[in-house]
């Protein structure tokens, strides 16, 4: 039997706890079972950890720049896999979404879909923040 699947934490500490249980379940139960397992966890993508202080500046940006009811934040940590983690492991920074659709121009599909689009008017938002952000760390 193979079973295959994505190991997703939030940090690092989970993620190595994660993998030392999996390893003890598949142990444990092979040997209750007669049975042998092996397993074999790939690096993966790195737990996506932004700085707080990087966080605040682009946060304060970002109301200063759309208003504060324009700006949302997760209440929960997302698991989502991100190239961007890997910069955040040798980096500090702040990995954010920048909303791209638009119910009046009937934008509404969701991401990774077949039928996805983007209202380009967020281009411009993006670099304003962008630029915002450049100059908020080059003052530091």
């Amino acid at each position: 039997v193979t079973i295959s699947g994505t190991l997703r934490t939030i940090n690092a500490d989970t993620r190595k706890y994660a993998k030392e249980r999996i390893k003890e379940i598949v142990d444990f139960t092979c040997k209750g079972l007669g049975a042998f397992g092996t397993v074999n966890i790939e690096k993966g993508y790195a737990p996506l950890v932004n700085d707080n202080f990087v966080v605040d500046i682009v946060k304060e940006n970002a109301i200063n720049l759309l208003g504060k009811d324009n700006v949302v934040f997760r209440k929960h940590p997302s698991l989502g896999a991100e190239d961007f983690s890997f910069y955040l492991e040798h980096s500090k920074g702040a990995f954010y979404h920048l909303g791209c659709r638009n119910e009046e121009k009937n934008i509404l599909s969701s991401l990774h879909t077949a039928d996805f689009d983007i209202d380009e008017d967020c281009l411009e938002i993006g670099v304003m923040l962008h630029v915002l952000n450049t100059l908020s760390f080059s003052k530091l």
